[in-house]
């Protein structure tokens, strides 16, 4: 490392040589003030020229984006008669959607598993006696477990 009194004008006179020395610098540094605005201003040119392209890009994406083809698939249907007026139900869906316009390659994003107790009433009116949407990754339930709803 330097010594201090190697960069001093006047090594005797600290005050004098570091005021000189600050004035030489402001100078300099004055000096090169346009040429740093210069460059300064070419790379916010650059940097902007490349963040456009990447917003039009990603512009793009989301338009193709808002074209979505979803498709619903039953996988699994389980239907158990329960008594002469009762139908225990198990069915597994999974959403499949394809992002793009026309047809493409489909990836599962959504899956869904419920049970269902389906009964007629006195009336002979099929209706809903109860159901259950089970946590998604649970395997199917037997469909006596809906009787449990």
């Amino acid at each position: 490392m330097t010594n201090l009194h190697d960069w001093m004008i006047w090594p005797d006179n600290t005050a004098l040589s570091v005021l000189v020395l600050v004035l030489v610098a402001m100078i300099g540094l004055y000096a090169a003030r346009a040429p740093m605005h210069g460059i300064i201003r070419a790379a916010g040119y650059a940097l902007s020229g490349a963040l456009r392209l990447a917003a039009r890009w990603l512009f793009a994406a989301a338009a193709q984006m808002k074209e979505r083809t979803a498709r619903h698939v039953c996988s699994n249907l389980r239907l158990v008669a329960d008594g002469p007026d009762r139908v225990n139900g198990s069915l597994t869906i999974t959403l499949f959607r394809h992002d793009g316009p026309g047809m493409g390659t489909a990836d599962p994003v959504a899956a869904q598993e419920g049970c269902a107790i389906i009964g007629r009433s006195r009336a002979g009116v099929v209706e809903g006696v109860a159901r259950r949407d089970l946590e998604h990754g649970s395997t199917v339930l037997p469909a006596r477990h809906c009787g449990e709803v």
